[in-house]
C-alpha cells in the first residue's frame, strides 16, 4: 500500500468484514438506543450512510474479496503501518481473516 492512511482505510474495512461489531476493536461502542449514531459497517451500502454503493463498485467486490485477499492486503497494510501504532493490528486482523472465510463469503453476498 502506497499510503498510510490507506493502509489505515485497509484496516477499518476489513475489520467490518471480518469482525462481529461486539468483538470489532476498531470501532466505537455502538448504542442501537441512540437514533443519531451511525449504522454499523455492514448495515449500510456504505459509510456514507444515505448513498448507495455504485454497481461497478459492488461487482469488483464480489468477484475480489476473499479471507485470502483481505489476508494478504492486511499483510500489506501491515508493512505500511510498521512504525505506527497501527502495526500489531493489521497483524492481528490478517490472522483473523484467514480462519474466517465462510463469514467473508456470506458477507459480501
Amino acid at each position: 500500500m502506497e499510503t498510510r492512511g490507506r493502509a489505515i482505510c485497509a484496516l477499518i474495512w476489513s475489520s467490518g468484514l471480518i469482525c462481529a461489531e461486539e468483538e470489532n476493536p476498531l470501532f466505537w461502542d455502538y448504542d442501537k438506543q441512540d437514533e443519531n449514531d451511525r449504522p454499523y459497517l455492514r448495515e449500510s451500502d456504505a459509510f456514507l450512510v444515505w448513498v448507495p454503493w455504485l454497481e461497478p463498485n459492488l461487482e469488483f467486490l464480489q468477484q475480489t474479496l476473499s479471507a485470502d485477499y483481505l489476508h494478504f492486503k492486511l499483510l500489506e497494510a501491515a508493512k505500511t503501518l510498521a512504525t505506527g501504532q497501527e502495526h500489531q493490528m493489521a497483524l492481528e486482523l490478517a490472522a483473523l481473516a484467514k480462519g474466517r472465510s465462510e463469514v467473508i463469503e456470506q458477507r459480501k453476498k
